[in-house]
């Protein structure tokens, strides 16, 4: 199950914490699994996708409910506030100003998350000292887990990049 891509974000469910429920019972198994892509067809060709791969293993039974996660309207619903850091001009210092906030209120024993949507090159890891690709990102693509919001009091985000 681990291996399996969300069709949107193009990342490991298990990554995304998508898989919600698994039982497995004598030779019959029920999955319910939370995806962000609405589309249909790609929601059906995913499910397909699962219940072949796990009837090749004798399975007699497969059940798979693929419910659609509005990201929109879960992801921050735990963060208390949310700032912006803006402005109309590249290389001023948002990132930087970001990063000092962030840290100023975590010294103050606040929980922070900072979202850096730069897709010419997100500068916050650099900042930060992160060595690593967050993991499933690819070279050249922007990614955000979705999932991993949990009891932030601010959020920030330097914009436009």
């Amino acid at each position: 199950m681990g291996s399996l891509i969300e069709p949107r974000l193009k990342w490991r469910i298990d990554e995304l914490n998508l898989i919600k429920e698994i039982t497995l019972t004598e030779n019959k198994v029920f999955i319910r699994i939370e995806l962000i892509e609405d589309s249909p067809g790609k929601k059906a060709q995913f499910k397909n996708s699962i219940v072949a791969s796990l009837e090749s293993f004798g399975l007699e039974q497969v059940n798979v409910r693929i419910d659609h996660i509005d990201v929109a309207a879960n992801s921050l619903k735990h963060v208390d506030r949310i700032f912006l850091v803006a402005s109309g001009k590249g290389g001023v210092g948002k990132s930087t100003v970001a990063v000092n906030v962030a840290t100023a209120l975590n010294r103050r024993n606040y929980r922070v998350g900072i979202l850096d949507a730069d897709i010419y090159g997100p500068s916050i890891p650099v900042l930060l000292g992160a060595h690593a690709a967050p993991p499933g990102a690819g070279s050249g693509s922007a990614h955000a887990c979705f999932s991993t919001w949990h009891e932030i009091d601010f959020h920030g985000q330097p914009y436009p990049p």
